[in-house]
């Protein structure tokens, strides 16, 4: 006997767990969207496999910190330690947070978290167009390399924050 197979498709699709920042109180509020963008993000480029950057996140602690040293707008710590659990503090100086726009925000959370999380080191490589090679950078360049407009270095300096592998861009 055949029977029609009616089942809806998309229950055969695997999904990936949805991150709930509300979930995460270490996690002060200014930074749960980015970090949710970090690991939406994560998702798009099949660079969380078994939910790793999830698992990272619920022992993540993120700060803002009035007395971060003035060379740091942020900094990581327990990334190089596998017996610590990822922690990041933001300065709330004005030059770090306040004035920087959006864009310029997600750059240094998502600098932040690709030590914390990535166990990313700093990479001030560029390429052979004269642009940095990496978010990973060292210096304040960070908050100049992609601007809200500019999709295409957003979308390759993410993929090369995931992947450092990511080919080289043609611009």
């Amino acid at each position: 006997m055949l029977s029609n197979c009616s089942q809806d498709d998309s229950s055969l699709i695997e999904t990936v767990a949805e991150y709930n920042p509300a979930q995460h109180p270490g996690i002060q509020l200014a930074f749960r969207t980015h970090v949710k963008n970090f690991y939406d993000e994560a998702n798009l480029r099949d660079e969380n496999p078994d939910n790793i950057i999830g698992q990272t996140i619920e022992s993540l602690k993120m700060i803002f910190d009035v007395d971060l040293d003035e060379q740091y707008c942020g900094y990581a710590y327990g990334f190089d330690n596998p017996f610590s659990d990822p922690f990041v503090v933001i300065s709330t100086r004005p030059e770090c947070w306040g004035e920087r726009n959006e864009a310029e925000r997600e750059l240094l959370v998502f600098h932040e978290l690709g030590h914390a999380i990535l166990t990313r080191y700093h990479d001030n490589s560029q390429l052979p167009s004269g642009h940095k090679k990496s978010i990973m950078v060292s210096d304040n360049t960070l908050f100049t390399i992609y601007a809200d407009n500019e999709t295409d270095k957003r979308n390759y300096y993410l993929d090369e924050l995931f992947d450092p592998n990511t080919p080289e861009p043609e611009w």
